[in-house]
């Protein structure tokens, strides 16, 4: 799955911490860290990973509140709900900060209080969207062969 996570860079570190288990997780990441480089238009760039995202998860903090990139990223994703398709949106939060009015409806995860254990349940939360994503697992079918007559055998 593809995940774009939305942060203040103030949020480096655990943002890298949670970008690193969702790696080891199988998951594709994008976060400017591990995307950008010198020389790239970085609202281009932005948006591109934006629109690829299957998944995107906004980090509410502090610092996230005073990011002009987290407000446009979060105006990026709320434009796209409107005009293409609805993505998932996972509001984690870091510290005791509340969850912003335009994340209100969204059921958030807590990392303030245990981390890890927070980590471990956004990997099984996502893994479980993944699953419904695919649909009911499918009963192999049964091979069927006919005779010269066309009867099944």
């Amino acid at each position: 799955m593809k995940i774009f996570i939305s942060h203040s860079h103030e949020d480096k570190i655990p943002v890298q911490r949670i970008a690193s288990r969702l790696e080891a997780a199988g998951h594709d990441v994008w976060i400017d860290s591990l995307k950008l480089r010198l020389g790239d238009n970085i609202q281009s760039k932005i948006g591109k990973g934006l629109e690829s995202a299957d998944l995107l998860i906004v980090v509410v903090s502090k610092n996230s509140f005073r990011s002009s990139w987290v407000q446009k990223e979060f105006s990026a994703i709320a434009l796209q709900q409107i005009s293409k398709r609805e993505r998932r949106i996972i509001p984690v939060k870091f510290d005791t900060s509340d969850v912003p009015s335009y994340l209100a409806n969204r059921i958030y995860l807590d990392l303030s209080k245990n981390f890890e254990a927070g980590l471990e349940e956004l990997v099984a939360a996502i893994q479980a969207t993944t699953l419904e994503s695919l649909g009911p697992s499918a009963e192999p079918i049964p091979e069927v062969t006919e005779d010269r007559a066309g009867r099944a055998n």
